[in-house]
């Protein structure tokens, strides 16, 4: 039986830039991205499970960083009142 690796994190406020509470640099939204997907794609989750996304384009944006591809992705349509989702990415379907 292959393993099977499951991961949950919370991202800290993934915001754009100019967002509140989110980097005030283009520079600093990409160095949080490479940060993250550097650790995502040391531990190669099957399934991801995230908190503190905010806009969709920044689940995208982190999609778009991964070497380990998580293609499937389900993202709350509901944010809390700061604008801030969960997610969820998978290697399946």
């Amino acid at each position: 039986m292959a393993p099977f690796r499951l991961m949950t994190w919370n991202v800290e406020k993934l915001l754009r830039v100019g967002d509140q509470g989110g980097p005030t640099t283009q520079a600093q939204l990409d160095a949080k991205l490479a940060s993250l997907a550097q650790v995502i794609d040391t531990q190669q989750p099957d399934v991801l499970a995230l908190q503190e996304i905010g806009h969709p384009d920044m689940l995208a944006a982190l999609q778009h960083q991964l070497a380990h591809q998580l293609p499937h992705h389900q993202l709350s349509a509901h944010p809390d009142q700061r604008g801030i989702r969960v997610a969820l990415l998978s290697r399946l379907p």
